[in-house]
C-alpha cells in the first residue's frame, strides 16, 4: 500500500479554471521536470509541499537541481491533466541540453502495417507521437521487466504510468518486447487510471435499474492499493486467479508451468486492486452486468477461503488485472477446438470493423494507451477504461464458446440480413436488420450456461431465434434459405429442420409445402 504523493492530489484542487501567478507556475514546472527526470528520489518527493488554493505558499523541495525557467509561451494551463501531459515535453526540452536522442515519430505506413495499430485515428497517432521517448527510456523499461523488483517499480511509479504505456508501445515497435507484454502494460495503465486516479461511483436513483444511476467522478484515492501476484507464486495467489477465471485449481498449475517455460518473465505476473465495499454497480455498471450473465472475470474475495457474500454484507474484494499472456493461455486451454483467436487492438473499433475481423476468425480486444484510450461506455453501460477491455474478453468467451458450425451458420445468416438491408424501403426496417446482424456478430447469439466448475452447456441451434426480437421478415428469410438450400445447411453446418424450435419448424414446413405446391402447379 503506497501513499499517492500530495503533489498529485493537490494539483487536482487547482482544476477550477484559475491559474496561479507565473512564478508559482514556473516553480511547479521545475518541480515536475525534476520528478520526471528522476532527480528527486521517493523520500524527497514526499517532502514536497505545494501551494494552497490561495497560491500564497511556495513549492519547497530539498533538491538543488532545477531547470531554467520555461519560456512563457510554453507554460500549460494549471490543471492535473495538462501538467501530466507536459511531462514529456519538459523532458524533451531538457534532453536537448543533455544530448539525449529522442525517437522519431512512427510513420503512418508503420502504424498501418500492423493489425494492432492500423485502426488508430490520425488524432490518436499524433498524440502518441507527441510523447517524447528515448532509447534509454526503452532500455530501462525492458530491464525492469526482467525482475520482480522491476515489475514492482513499474507498478508503483504513478508519475510515469501514462508514459510507460507509450514506452511499451515503442519497445514493441522496435521488436524488443512481445505483443502480449505491450498489451499487459496497457491493461495495467487502464486499471490504475480507472481505479485510482479517475475513480467513479454511481448513486442509486432507481431500485433495480442500475443503467440509470448517476455517475459521480471522485478525487484520486488516498492510497494506492495495488497488490502484485504471480501465477508461479503461492497457493493463495493461484486461487485468486482460478477464481477470477472460473477454473478448477489444478488447471492453474498447468498454466503456471507453461508460462514459466514458454513466456517472458514479466507475463507471469498479475495484479489485485482492492475494490470499494458494495456491489460492483456502484463503480462499474457494466462489470455488474457481465456477472449477471457469466461467472467469468468476477472480483474475488481477498479472504480466499470465502466463497461468496451473504445477502446483507460485503467482504473486501480484489479486481484482478491479469497479464495478456494469462488471458491468451486461458482461451487456448479452455477452448482448444475453437477456430477463433483473440488479438489486442488499439484505436477506434466500429461495429463494421469488428464484424469484418470476426469473419477472419479474429475477436478483437480493445486496449488503450495514453493518447489513444478506449471508450468508457459499452452496450449503453458505463465500463471504465479497464473494464471496457475486460468486457471484450467477456464477449470473446461467448465467441469461443459458440460451436464453429454455428458460427459459420451465423455468417450465412449475416449475409442474408445484408441482402435484406439493401432491399429495405423503410428506415426502421433497415435499422432492425442491422441491429440483429450486429447482435449475432457480437457474441450474444446464444444463452450462456456456465457453471462454477468451468463446464458449459451448448444449446441447440433453435435457441438462436429465441435470443433476439426477430422481425418476421428476417425470420422468414432465414428459414426459407434453410429450406431452399437444405443440402448446404446440412453438409456445411450439420443443421437441418430437427435443430429448430417448434415455431421455426412449423414455418419451415409451411415454406416447404408452399414450394412443393408451386412446383406441382408448374408441372400441371
Amino acid at each position: 500500500m503506497v501513499n499517492i504523493t500530495n503533489y498529485l492530489l493537490k494539483v487536482q484542487d487547482y482544476n477550477n479554471g484559475i491559474s496561479p501567478p507565473k512564478n508559482d507556475q514556473n516553480l511547479l514546472l521545475q518541480t515536475i521536470s525534476n520528478l520526471r527526470s528522476s532527480n528527486l528520489d521517493s523520500k524527497k518527493q514526499d517532502e514536497l509541499t505545494l501551494p494552497s488554493k490561495d497560491f500564497k505558499k511556495k513549492i519547497k523541495f530539498s533538491s538543488e537541481q532545477s531547470l531554467k525557467k520555461k519560456p512563457k509561451e510554453h507554460i500549460p494551463e494549471f490543471n492535473l491533466e495538462s501538467v501530466i501531459d507536459h511531462w514529456d515535453e519538459l523532458l524533451c526540452l531538457e534532453s536537448k541540453k543533455t544530448k539525449i536522442e529522442i525517437l522519431p515519430p512512427i510513420e503512418d505506413s508503420e502504424f498501418d502495417s500492423h493489425l494492432m495499430t492500423k485502426y488508430l485515428t490520425a488524432e490518436q497517432r499524433k498524440k502518441i507521437n507527441k510523447q517524447y521517448i528515448s532509447n534509454e527510456d526503452i532500455n530501462q523499461y525492458i530491464k525492469k521487466l526482467e525482475s520482480a523488483d522491476g515489475i514492482k517499480s513499474i507498478t508503483y511509479d504513478l508519475f510515469h504510468y501514462k508514459e510507460n504505456s507509450i514506452i511499451a508501445l515503442r519497445a514493441w515497435h522496435q521488436k524488443k518486447i512481445s505483443e502480449e507484454q505491450f498489451a499487459t502494460q496497457c491493461m495495467l495503465y487502464a486499471a490504475i487510471d480507472q481505479m485510482f486516479l479517475h475513480p467513479s461511483r454511481f448513486d442509486i436513483k432507481k431500485t433495480g435499474n442500475y443503467t440509470n444511476y448517476q455517475r459521480i467522478d471522485l478525487q484520486p484515492t488516498n492510497f494506492f492499493d495495488m497488490e502484485i501476484f504471480s501465477i508461479c507464486g503461492t497457493e493463495k495467489e493461484k486461487k485468486y486467479l482460478s477464481s477470477f477465471l472460473s477454473l478448477v485449481d489444478d488447471r492453474i498449475g498447468l498454466f503456471s508451468t507453461k508460462i514459466e517455460k514458454e513466456c517472458p518473465f514479466s507475463e507471469r505476473y498479475f495484479w489485485g486492486c482492492e475494490l470499494p465495499l458494495g456491489p460492483d454497480f456502484y463503480w462499474s455498471p457494466l462489470h455488474y452486468r457481465i456477472h449477471e450473465i457469466v461467472h467469468f472475470f468476477e472480483s474475488v474475495n481477498i479472504d480466499s477461503n470465502k466463497i461468496s457474500d451473504t445477502s446483507d454484507t460485503f467482504d473486501p474484494k480484489y479486481l484482478i488485472i491479469p497479464s495478456y499472456t494469462i488471458m491468451k493461455l486461458f482461451f487456448s486451454e479452455t477452448f482448444p477446438d475453437s477456430k477463433m483467436k483473440i488479438a489486442p487492438i488499439l484505436g477506434e473499433l466500429s461495429k463494421e470493423t469488428i464484424i469484418a475481423l470476426k469473419k477472419e476468425g479474429i475477436r478483437p480486444i480493445n486496449i488503450g494507451v495514453f493518447g489513444a484510450d478506449v471508450p468508457e461506455y459499452a452496450d449503453t453501460y458505463f465500463a471504465g477504461k479497464y473494464i471496457l477491455t475486460l468486457h471484450d474478453f467477456y464477449h470473446a468467451v461467448r465467441d469461443f464458446y459458440t460451436p464453429h458450425r454455428y458460427y459459420l451458420a451465423i455468417q450465412r445468416i449475416s449475409s442474408i440480413l445484408e441482402g435484406l438491408m439493401e432491399k429495405a424501403l423503410l428506415v426502421e426496417e433497415f435499422k432492425a436488420f442491422k441491429k440483429l446482424r450486429w447482435k449475432l456478430h457480437d457474441g450474444e447469439a446464444y444463452p450462456f450456461y456456465n457453471n462454477k466448475n468451468g463446464t458449459f452447456s451448448v444449446p441447440s441451434f433453435g435457441h438462436l431465434f429465441k435470443t433476439f426480437p426477430w422481425t418476421e421478415t428476417a425470420r422468414k428469410a432465414v428459414i426459407q434459405d434453410m429450406v431452399q438450400n437444405a443440402e448446404t445447411w446440412k453438409n456445411s453446418f450439420n443443421i437441418d429442420k430437427s435443430d429448430l424450435s417448434p415455431p421455426e419448424k412449423t414455418l419451415y414446413e409451411e415454406i416447404l409445402k408452399s414450394i412443393q405446391n408451386e412446383e406441382l402447379a408448374q408441372k400441371g
